[in-house]
């Protein structure tokens, strides 16, 4: 019986570590996310841009439900042309944080963007790719420009919802809804 007490005092005190762990991991982990995020920055600064994606991919092993993760994943991969994979990533973003306005920006105009890739138009904000890569069109497909600058329309008015009355994006968001709403009632 002495015995039985001894493993249960002893996988109870295993427990309680394994339960105190699961907050002092989250701590240990925040300072090593934030300097992954601090180094992606530098490199995207530099035209990096591969490095600075590596830096942020090896912050999602660590931590995929944070939200500067995937907002910063979806960012580099917007300013870079790749909207497909900006808006897996700012989709997380928006799920795990639904009331940060940028989140909701940046989706728009990821969306936006790819829609203006499926009627063969070129996003005149794009910026080139540092890396010289050559993008290849998409298909045109009228069907799915509509229903990318749907998604945009949304997430432009949820940004209007949730951004600062001085926020600078404001007006740009506005401006992007009566060009969407225009666009869309002349395709339908």
């Amino acid at each position: 019986m002495a015995r039985i007490k001894q493993y249960g005092l002893l996988l109870l005190m295993l427990i309680s570590l394994g339960l105190t762990g699961c907050t002092q991991e989250k701590a240990v982990y925040q300072p090593a996310i934030a300097k992954l995020i601090d180094r992606a920055s530098v490199y995207k600064n530099a035209n990096q841009v591969d490095k600075a994606i590596c830096r942020l991919e090896s912050a999602e092993d660590i931590a995929p439900n944070e939200y500067p993760v995937q907002y910063n994943l979806g960012v580099i991969y917007s300013e870079n042309n790749r909207y497909p994979e900006a808006i897996i990533h700012l989709e997380k973003a928006v799920s795990i944080s639904p009331n940060q306005a940028n989140g909701w920006y940046t989706l728009a105009y990821s969306y936006e963007a790819l829609g203006d890739e499926y009627t063969g138009a070129v996003s005149p904000a794009a910026p080139p790719s540092p890396e010289g890569q050559v993008v290849t069109p998409m298909p045109k497909s009228p069907e799915k420009a509509k229903e990318n600058y749907q998604k945009a329309l949304k997430a432009y008015q949820k940004f209007l919802k949730l951004a600062s009355p001085d926020d600078p994006g404001r007006e740009e968001a506005q401006n992007q809804i009566t060009y969407l709403t225009k666009k869309l009632l002349s395709s339908s």
